[in-house]
């Protein structure tokens, strides 16, 4: 690094004290080459840019992630809350869409009577109403508002692999995914649906009763019946407390048994799936878990279907445990 004389700006001799050319004292006066003081500068300015910028990579990096992660925990919030409806409950949820998207009377008629708790929810195949008859074909079911207005939905998907299908009877008035509607009206229209679908008493439900309806989940009705009556005429229990599950035992096997337990509004049903097996001892236990409302709608909702579940089931010899 080469030394200069402060007051001429000569160059100097290594450990000079005095100037050669001027005679200016030069102890502790020394400059040093400005060239080597510029690169170190810009070398100092250089690395503070670089960390700025990092930092705000990192900021950045840190921000999108918080952002990505509320995204998908609201998103899985409301398939749990969807999931969670039973099937009627739809209805509040297809009231409130409709009444937003769609200037139609029956659709606001029903949309007021069911904001003043006014709203009779019937699920059916078919139905003749407004002059026109609606099947619902396949898996899917018609739920009827009010005598009025309908939506049809599949009753073995998930409700948020649904979609709702709109109509007043004389026409189709569209179809849109449960979960797109409810993420709307959580945004707009949360008040209104809260206050139509307000908290419905499930009634209880006998051990018989449930019994029955849970066996029909997944047998015929003809073979439960016939089951039934054998152990009916043998004088044989037949229904049994096993302590977390409840026990329904329609034979001396084990694929006759169907296992089944109540939890809040949720029922579980446990048999052994005979048909995905060459013999019971290879049987997958298969476990179904349906809410307690969505199992009335399909086994107890008619006159037919409550005097056959009521029949089954006091024709049940459960053990002492069991009233």
């Amino acid at each position: 690094m080469d030394n200069f004389c402060p007051n001429c700006g000569k160059p100097l001799e290594p450990n000079s004290k005095f100037c050669p050319y001027c005679g200016q004292r030069l102890e502790n006066e020394l400059s040093i080459n400005s060239g080597d003081s510029d690169v170190k500068l810009k070398s100092r300015q250089g690395i503070k840019k670089s960390g700025i910028i990092i930092l705000f990579l990192l900021l950045f990096i840190v921000g999108a992630g918080a952002v990505g992660f509320y995204i998908y925990h609201n998103k899985q919030q409301n398939i749990a809350a969807v999931n969670k409806m039973p099937k009627k409950d739809l209805a509040g949820l297809s009231i409130v869409y409709a009444h937003n998207h769609y200037k139609n009377l029956a659709w606001d008629k029903t949309y007021n009577e069911a904001l003043k708790g006014n709203m009779v929810v019937q699920r059916t195949k078919q139905i003749d109403i407004n002059g026109a008859t609606i099947t619902a074909k396949g898996n899917s079911y018609i739920y009827v508002i009010n005598n009025r207005v309908v939506f049809t939905t599949d009753k073995n998907k998930k409700n948020s692999d649904s979609k709702l299908v709109l109509s007043d009877g004389k026409r189709t008035l569209g179809q849109v995914n449960t979960i797109e509607a409810y993420n709307e009206i959580k945004k707009n229209n949360l008040k209104q649906l809260n206050k139509i679908n307000r908290i419905r008493q499930v009634p209880a439900v006998p051990v018989r009763k449930l019994a029955i309806m849970a066996a029909l989940s997944h047998a015929k009705s003809n073979d439960l019946e016939e089951s039934i009556d054998l152990n009916l005429k043998d004088h044989s229990t037949d229904l049994y407390n096993g302590g977390e599950y409840y026990r329904l035992q329609l034979g001396a096997d084990g694929g006759s048994a169907t296992e089944f337990k109540i939890d809040g509004d949720m029922v579980t049903v446990k048999y052994l799936d005979l048909d995905k097996a060459a013999d019971e001892a290879d049987a997958p236990t298969k476990k179904i878990r349906i809410q307690l409302q969505d199992l009335l709608e399909e086994y107890y909702q008619t006159n037919e279907q409550k005097e056959y579940v009521d029949k089954l089931a006091s024709k049940l010899t459960p053990d002492k445990s069991i009233r």
